[in-house]
């Protein structure tokens, strides 16, 4: 079993990733929910959607960041 100490770069680099899809979600004015849970959920329903505000390309994208969180 890995140690909390070995954990911690894996949980850094989660938030990062999390922190910067809300960013991106944002610049395009779209509200995401608080906590990491619920904000990947609401984010993965957001970019499965077709009728998301989100260009096609750039919704590609974010599903595969989606998936590596």
């Amino acid at each position: 079993m890995d140690s909390p100490v070995s954990l911690l770069p894996y949980f850094a680099t989660r938030t990062s990733r999390i922190n910067a899809s809300c960013g991106f979600c944002q610049e395009f004015g779209l509200v995401i929910p608080q906590g990491s849970r619920t904000g990947v959920e609401a984010m993965a329903r957001l970019f499965a959607g077709p009728a998301s505000s989100i260009p096609e390309l750039t919704r590609g994208s974010m599903k595969l960041l989606i998936e590596e969180i």
